[in-house]
This record gives structure tokens, sequence and C-alpha cells, in this order.
């Protein structure tokens, strides 16, 4: 499991995993059928991670470090890092990604809604 605490969990879409993330900067791939921890991928964040989301593929992950302002798509299989981009500092969180894995949508702490794509 995690050495430090579980920041955000998220379920893929065929339901067979869970991802977790945590002040570790790692995410753990949990299989639910087995009941075991399958993959720890370790970050390039350099704070703790705190949201996650299956793309709809579910051959990647959307994580967010708010401290570090960062958002990276990461695949699952590789660990490599798809791509990542800043967010402002008033971003509280992400909420859904569309079906087809084009954009997300994220909240901020001013009320707003922000559509980002992917």
């Amino acid at each position: 499991g995690h050495k430090m605490g579980i920041n955000a969990v998220t379920l893929s879409n065929d339901n067979a995993l869970i991802a977790s993330g945590g002040s570790d900067k790692l995410i753990k791939l949990w299989s639910i059928e087995k009941e075991i921890e399958e993959k720890s991928i370790k970050t390039d964040f350099k704070s703790a991670i705190t949201g996650l989301l299956f793309h709809p593929n579910n051959e990647s992950i959307l994580c967010i470090s708010q401290l570090d302002q960062k958002i990276s798509l990461i695949n699952l299989d590789t660990e490599v890092e798809l791509f990542s981009f800043c967010i402002p500092s008033q971003f509280f969180g992400l909420t859904v990604i569309s079906l087809d894995g084009s954009c997300f949508i994220s909240i901020k702490e001013d009320k707003n809604m922000v559509i980002w794509k992917i």
C-alpha cells in the first residue's frame, strides 16, 4: 500500500481496477477481483497527488497535484507521462471526464467550472 496518506481514489470504467493516489506521490492500481495491488506508478510530482480520473479507454489516468499546480495524463502500461499542463492556483479539483476522453471538467474556488481539452 501507500507509505503516506491516500488523498484520491477512482474506479476504472470496466470496474476491474481501483486507482489510489497519495502523499507519497504514487499511483497504486488495485485489482477488485483479486483484492491485491497490481501496480505502483511513480509520478514526477514534487507534492501529493490530490485527484485521479481514469480515461474512458482505461489505458491512462489523469492525475493532479494541487500544490504542484499540475495535471498529468499517464499511460498505465508504460508509466509514461503523455502530457501535462499547469493549472491556476484557484483550481479546486477534477470532477468528470467526457465519455470520449476529449475533455474533462474541473471546478474552481470562485464557483465556476472550467472545461479542459485533452
